[in-house]
């Protein structure tokens, strides 16, 4: 905005009057005369004229407004720098009001000032510090906020809920936080008051009907695509590459906005990740403009696809010829294309097709595309539908559905299970093998147990004999074998270690809890084979 006043608004009185004045004469040498001291014209001498620039006349203030800011009178400090931004359209004086605004807890009013200072000032003329400062400000999370557009006559202050924020025409939207506010327009002519109620995430435009009385509408919003780059930059911090194409594309309707930060692998140039990113961001479109690298060289066709987030297909397409293809060429044509694309595809009726299914949980693909799971309501054109449910164990469903312009269809679908052959599976063993400590005692207490009951038979048998045959003249022995205690004893433990290993070696193993159960009806068993009817 230019900063620069004529001469008669830059003395010191600036009253309407003083405008009346210049365009009569008489009324102007009166005025000068009553400038002039008559001392000075005693001496005959002409005194000094001493003109004060808007830039002279606002410094005062200014430095009025930091000193309130620096005691934390708020009020003060922003009475000051707004009277000073009036006078001078000064991109320090609209951070100033952003640093009150940010001390006042105002953080997406602050983000607004803060967006318009970056953009109204180039690099140069920013001081460094105020530039950082700027920028964490903007930098930070907007929370449920909107964008406004305005269109009015120049030097028209704009004031947000009673407070001046900026004079026509604003270099960037107006940054609002999500609710009612009510909008303000002041001139010398006149004062305009409009009361208007915001959504989170949207962008408005805010104009003069044909009467001139305030009017707002809702503008679609959408993300860019040029060929495979998505627009990302935040105008605010960094001009995009491609503003010329952004700025005609803003002209004719269609509010871009940039899309949040992301690393190249994320989507990778696939068509429906952008889509559902887009949708993300509460955009109404993605906007994919195509080509335009092929046909700069030699020239071509460059097509254009406006796809509707939530629905996730083209709402309208359309194609130009680009020869040669550059920058200026294509932001020509997007101006002469976008307003009969947007007209086509807000025209396209809209309803929801509702789907239920029994059993519910079945997938629900349009196209290739899925949408979720049953029971699922999803916005639709206006016109036929193919879609297919698909669940695990049941038939797949294609179906057709007429989806009328506002209204909801709804459908209900019955699944018919999958008819499937009995299945034969290997079972696990019933029971477990048998421990090898089990076969290792029994192995060995069923060896010692027969040897004992070989010595202990041995003993009973020689027991009660002669232990030395008897010799002439005697017919009876003298010393006789007396083993039958031990032959007993022997026996007897040698029969309990045969029985005790030879358990251990036949009892089976324990059972084995892995193997499955088959209720009754869905299956046989046989030995180590199940056969399963599913």
């Amino acid at each position: 905005m230019s900063s620069s006043r004529s001469e008669p608004e830059n003395s010191v009185c600036t009253k309407m009057s003083l405008r009346s004045a210049i365009h009569h004469g008489s009324v102007s040498l009166l005025l000068w005369a009553s400038l002039v001291s008559p001392a000075a014209y005693a001496k005959g001498v002409r005194p000094p004229q001493t003109v004060q620039t808007p830039q002279d006349r606002s410094a005062p203030l200014v430095a009025q407004g930091v000193m309130a800011l620096a005691s934390r009178n708020f009020v003060a400090a922003y009475a000051a720098l707004s009277e000073a931004y009036v006078l001078d359209h000064s991109p320090d004086t609209l951070y100033q009001l952003g640093i009150v605004a940010y001390a006042e807890g105002q953080t997406v009013v602050a983000q607004d000032l803060m967006r318009r200072y970056l953009a109204s000032s180039s690099p140069q003329q920013r001081n460094t510090q105020q530039r950082a400062e700027a920028e964490r400000i903007v930098s930070q999370v907007q929370g449920q906020s909107a964008e406004l557009l305005m269109q009015g006559d120049p030097e028209t202050q704009v004031l947000l809920n009673g407070r001046l924020v900026g004079v026509l025409p604003l270099p960037m939207p107006m940054l609002l936080s999500a609710g009612p506010h009510m909008i303000s327009w002041k001139s010398p002519i006149k004062t305009q008051e409009k009361a208007i109620e915001v959504e989170a995430h949207r962008a408005y435009l805010l104009a003069q009907d044909s009467s001139g009385a305030m009017e707002i509408k809702r503008l679609p919003t959408a993300l860019l695509q040029l060929d495979s780059e998505l627009l990302q930059s935040n105008p605010a911090l960094h001009q995009s590459a491609h503003h010329v194409i952004e700025q005609s594309i803003r002209n004719s309707g269609l509010f871009v906005q940039p899309a949040p930060a992301m690393s190249p692998e994320d989507c990778k140039g696939d068509a429906r990740c952008i889509t559902r990113l887009a949708e993300q961001s509460f955009m109404d479109y993605l906007l994919v403009v195509s080509g335009i690298q092929a046909a700069s060289s030699s020239g071509g066709t460059v097509s254009v696809t406006l796809t509707d987030t939530q629905i996730g297909e083209s709402a309208a397409q359309a194609a130009f010829p680009c020869s040669p293809c550059n920058e200026t060429t294509v932001a020509e044509s997007l101006s002469a294309l976008l307003p009969r694309l947007l007209v086509e595809a807000v025209g396209r009726g809209r309803g929801t097709l509702r789907i239920t299914s029994q059993p519910s949980g079945a997938m629900v693909q349009v196209g290739d595309r899925k949408h979720g799971t049953t029971p699922l309501s999803i916005p639709r054109f206006a016109g036929p539908v193919d879609f297919e449910l698909r669940r695990p164990g049941y038939q797949p469903f294609k179906g057709h559905q007429e989806v009328t312009n506002r209204q909801a269809s709804e459908l209900s679908v019955s699944l018919v299970a999958e008819e499937t052959a009995p299945l034969i599976i290997k079972l696990p063993p019933e029971r477990n093998p048998r421990p090898k400590w089990r076969i290792a005692v029994g192995i060995s207490s069923l060896g010692i147990g027969l040897g004992l009951i070989g010595l202990g038979g041995s003993a009973l048998a020689v027991s009660g004999q002669c232990i030395e045959p008897a010799a002439p003249p005697l017919l009876a022995c003298s010393r006789l074998y007396d083993t039958t205690p031990a032959g007993a004893a022997l026996l007897g433990t040698g029969a309990a270690l045969t029985v005790t290993g030879t358990l251990l070696l036949v009892w089976p193993g324990p059972r084995n809890r892995e193997r499955p159960a088959i209720p009754p009806g869905q299956g046989d068993s046989a030995g180590p084979w199940a056969l399963l009817f599913q």
